[in-house]
């Protein structure tokens, strides 16, 4: 970066660049867009609140915001008048943070918070300031002068705060001494501010002309949510710990798809994780970043473009500027393989501890080999052949857990210093995962009787909040070994001890919510918790599991919790108050944004769809997907044109979807832009079917496809508000708009057929109970199918297809017999059905699922709607007379008038019997009038391409093509293998020819 000025700081470097790039985009959060130059005038803005609040250069002062985006606007202004910035968390406890800001010397903490805390000035603002009329540079400040202080682990117990100065920070980020960073950089901001990484992300971006993309701390480990930030802000470099990466890697590798740069550091690289994200992305770069905060982030970095078959990664070698060596005791350089301990000198070495000149003297010594300080990181390492150093481990007793740099003899004095307790000793241990937690032996001063919960208890109002304690052992003497010093073996082997006799089957009481969430820590760890003031290490916990157990309790929950708060929970009674507390605000938040919208109740039919959604909300098995080839001489604007008039039509289309005050809604969008996504590419089903996002999109896709063998039109609709019979008026639809033809008006839009529909459902709601109660009154519950596979706990939904036709002859008579008897060809086929499953069960009573169109004035009406109910039919006897036939007959229709039920009223019932919904099948009939159609200009069949998910065990979809009736049957292929479905098809078929052989006859009334 050229600079002419005399001063070089991070001041004028900025204004430097906000005079290059000053319309550019320089910073996102949430829905805040600045230019370079609106972010310059808001840091002159809060500069001047400053000055005017009393702050001078040299001051330090703390930051502490919620706001991130007034976070950064604060350090650019600090840094603009000489003052030091001291990053603080609402993570850390009040004692923490009072201890920080006496041991920095902090004048104020500027904050958004009405913070209490003895010893803290607040020094707070409105967001609306004066502007400011000068334009502050930074003229009189230099490179030396400090720009931040960042707490790290100290041997006492006591943070050590490092000093890091203007020109260390422009080192790192300017001159491409680390990485080749531009105006083409969009960098995603993972490390919390009082982390050292978000250093680089910061001023990397800023320093270069880039665009800083600031997410929503409390959401920075669902990878969800980074993956829609990458996607939507086109973001090309991030920074990950190691940990995080890790889970990252295995959870959801989508993340790295579209990344350009990736930085893993703050711990060991794992080759395996490095490798599979090689695999599924060959185009990103990977780097291992190392550096300690003493040195300014990053002092080494590896390259990775390539699969590793070796079983390290090293930590690479000198960025710009940065000297490293490796010594032994006598500060001599170790020979070639040796093993020493890494020295690191140049341009990032820090100005030292703040108000601790012993320490400073001890680990910042003067370099004998070259000019300036050498930094001794504790840090063992070797150089290997390519001259990449290699990280060898520790050679003192600082550790690294979940990336968080951790002095273990700073944890005894917090220890010590808690009331009653007289002498500790921490060491590091391990679960059967391979997991690393920290454990301590305790003894307490003889008048204390402190257990070990209380113990974790006050540990956690004292330490900081990434310290966990993960055993706690109280002891009546610490053992010695013949040195007099703590004997740590011993000490492993107290707590060993200990851990073998962990008592997980101590009875406790749990509340209803408790429970909730300790059936999904004993279904996913396999184990028994009548404890919850053990710790997650205890039972096992590992990154993978933390994966799982957090995705379900999202689930039940609806809230958002992360992997990392299983593993930063000191016990499982900190989780269920971590679970409950964002429930809390989870509801909250939504009775905040209820007033703000005209709200639409869902209908029946809607509401399982939306729970269901809002538990799996990536599932695809509510997806109907269409594929229609397109005409040569096709009009591809016309045709996106017509797809948007169809959305202009039906209003349902528009539909979005929020879960408020413990109630789901549906609102339609009236300013909106129509999508039809443009491709040319092979057909990829796989990649077409994706799921919804029910709350931030409309229920539909759009897109046309094109290659050398044609174009296609791709159309992907939610169940949540398209049926089968909606799909025939969207295809009608779009064919006369292409087409130009006259359409009639449709009678009424989206939201009178909604209230009609629920009108008509809580009309009927009550008799239909009643008739629903009756009907299952004597049901005995329906017999396993028979799957091929024993073990049906936690099977996929992955969804397989079989097609077979009942042919010509066999449909012939099949119509015939249903016409003898007077019953439709659906009711036949029911029959028919029935008896298949009384015969592959053995059960007495059989149930099965099929689709059908609610009986109301609406129903006819051929708007774009979700107006069809599951119906269950009943079947009670496994022989075929003419009573059961007209029995079956007349219950089927009546439970059709009477459908209008709750889904949850019927699976109660079934669920009483011991049915589950591994029991659930499902037939669905499409007659000839409902599935054949002309779309511009040629004859096609509408049915929907088979999901890659499954909602039923069995899911038979009959399709009647006049002269045959064809089936195309999916199944979970978990629970079924192909050989077996086609000897059920056979099944099936002469369980239908059985049928149709006896000449039964009866008349029913219509």
């Amino acid at each position: 970066m050229e600079n002419n000025n005399e001063n070089i700081n991070l001041g004028n470097c900025f204004h430097h660049i906000v005079s290059k790039y000053p319309d550019q985009k320089a910073v996102v959060y949430l829905n805040e867009e600045l230019t370079y130059q609106d972010l310059n005038q808001r840091a002159n803005n809060v500069a001047r609140f400053f000055e005017e609040s009393g702050v001078e250069s040299g001051d330090r002062i703390g930051i502490l915001f919620n706001n991130s985006l007034e976070y950064v606007i604060s350090i650019i202004a600090l840094t603009k008048i000489g003052a030091s910035y001291i990053p603080l968390s609402y993570k850390e406890n009040e004692q923490y943070l009072e201890s920080l800001t006496h041991s920095a010397g902090i004048k104020f903490v500027f904050s958004d918070s009405d913070l209490n805390i003895p010893g803290i000035k607040i020094l707070k603002t409105s967001l609306e300031l004066q502007p400011s009329r000068v334009n502050y540079e930074g003229n009189p400040i230099n490179e030396s002068d400090i720009a931040y202080i960042m707490f790290t682990s100290g041997t006492t117990g006591i943070p050590k705060g490092v000093k890091v100065t203007h020109g260390n920070i422009i080192n790192l980020t300017t001159g491409n001494a680390c990485l080749e960073l531009s105006n083409k950089n969009i960098i995603l901001q993972t490390g919390a501010p009082t982390f050292d990484a978000s250093t680089f992300e910061i001023w990397g971006a800023l320093l270069n002309g880039g665009k800083l993309i600031i997410p929503d701390f409390y959401k920075v480990t669902n990878f969800n949510y980074l993956n829609e930030l990458i996607r939507k802000y086109q973001v090309n470099m991030m920074w990950l710990t190691a940990p995080l990466f890790s889970i990252a890697a295995e959870k959801n590798i989508e993340l790295f798809t579209d990344l350009k740069e990736l930085i893993v550091g703050g711990d060991i690289v794992h080759p395996k994780d490095v490798n599979k994200v090689l695999v599924s992305n060959p185009d990103i770069i990977i780097y291992n970043g190392y550096g300690p905060t003493e040195c300014t982030t990053f002092s080494t970095i590896y390259k990775i473009d390539a699969v590793t078959h070796e079983d390290y990664i090293p930590i690479g070698k000198p960025i710009k500027n940065a000297t490293v060596y490796i010594l032994d005791e006598n500060l001599a350089i170790v020979e070639p393989d040796g093993v020493g301990e890494l020295y690191i000198g140049g341009k990032g070495v820090s100005a030292g501890y703040i108000g601790n000149e012993n320490v400073t003297e001890e680990k910042f010594i003067t370099n004998p080999y070259g000019v300036g300080k050498l930094y001794k990181t504790g840090d063992l390492a070797a150089i290997d052949n390519a001259g990449n150093v290699i990280f060898k481990g520790r050679k003192d007793r600082q550790i690294k857990i979940r990336g968080f740099r951790i002095e273990m003899n700073a944890v005894e004095n917090i220890l010590n210093g808690i009331n009653g307790i007289q002498s500790s000793a921490v060491t590091v241990i391990e679960n059967g995962n391979g997991e690393k937690g920290l454990a301590c032996c305790v003894v307490t001063q003889n008048k204390f009787d402190l257990s070990e919960e209380e113990i974790r208890i006050q540990f956690k109002k004292v330490a900081p909040s990434h310290i966990v304690l993960a055993q706690v052992c109280v002891v009546e003497s610490l053992p010695m070994n013949s040195n007099g010093k703590l004997d740590y073996k011993k000490i492993q082997s107290l707590l060993d001890e200990q851990a073998s006799n962990v008592d997980l089957s101590k009875e406790h009481e749990f509340d209803e919510q408790e429970n909730r969430i300790i059936k999904i820590i004993e279904k996913s760890m396999n184990c028994i918790v009548k404890d919850t003031s053990i710790s997650f290490f205890e039972i096992g916990l590992d990154s993978l599991t933390s994966i799982y157990i957090s995705d379900e309790i999202n689930k039940e929950f609806k809230i958002d919790i992360e992997p990392m708060d299983l593993l930063m929970s000191p016990s499982i009674d900190d989780l269920i108050h971590i679970v409950l507390d964002k429930e809390k605000i989870e509801i909250a938040n939504v009775i905040l944004l209820s007033s703000q919208e005209k709200n639409l109740k869902l209908l029946n039919q809607q509401e399982a769809i939306f729970i269901d959604f809002t538990i799996n909300p990536n599932t695809t098995r509510y997806n109907i997907p269409l594929l229609l080839k397109l005409p040569e001489m096709i009009d591809f604007d016309l045709l996106k044109q017509s797809l948007n008039r169809l959305v202009d039509r039906h209003d349902s289309l528009r539909a979005q979807f929020v879960f408020r005050e413990g109630q789901a809604f549906q609102t339609i969008q009236e300013n909106y832009s129509s999508k039809v996504k443009e491709s040319f590419a092979q057909v990829n089903l796989d990649q077409l079917i994706s799921p919804f996002d029910l709350q931030n999109d409309f229920p539909y896709k759009f897109e046309i496809i094109r290659n050398d063998e044609g174009s296609w039109l791709f159309m992907d609709f939610h169940h949540i508000v398209v049926d089968g019979f909606s799909l025939k008026n969207i295809v009608q639809d779009l064919n006369s708009i292409y087409l130009n033809e006259e359409l009639s008006v449709l009678p009424l839009n989206y939201s009178t057929l909604i209230e009609e529909s629920r009108s008509e459902f809580y009309k009927n709601k009550d008799s239909a109970e009643k008739f629903w109660q009756a009907h299952f009154q004597n049901y005995k519950g329906m017999n396993q199918l028979p799957f091929d596979s024993l073990d049906v706990d936690g099977i996929s939904n992955r969804n397989s297809l079989i097609d077979f036709s009942l042919g010509t002859n066999r449909t012939a008579l099949l119509k015939e017999w249903s016409l003898n008897n007077k019953m439709t060809i659906f009711e036949a086929l029911a029959i028919g059905y029935s008896q298949f499953l009384h015969l592959i069960t053995g059960s007495e009573d059989v149930t099965f699922a099929t689709p059908s169109r609610e009986y109301s004035k609406v129903s006819s009406i051929p708007a774009v709607s979700m107006l069809t109910n599951t119906l269950w039919i009943l079947s009670k006897s496994s022989t075929v007379t003419n009573e059961y036939l007209k029995e079956f007959v007349s219950q089927l229709r009546e439970s059709q008038r009477n459908q209008n039920v709750p889904v949850e009223f019927i699976y109660k019932l079934k669920r009483k019997t011991g049915d589950t919904n591994l029991h659930e099948t499902l037939i669905a009939y499409h007659d000839k009038e409902s599935i054949e159609i002309n779309f511009l200009g040629d004859d096609i069949l509408i049915k929907p391409l088979i999901p890659h998910e499954g909602m039923f065990s069995l899911n038979m979809q009959i399709y009647d093509r006049d002269d045959s009736l064809e089936i195309e049957w999916e199944y979970l292929d978990d629970l079924f293998e192909y050989e077996t479905m086609k000897s059920l098809a056979e099944l099936f078929k002469e369980t239908l020819d059985s049928m149709i052989s006896e000449k039964y006859k009866y008349s029913i009334s219509r």
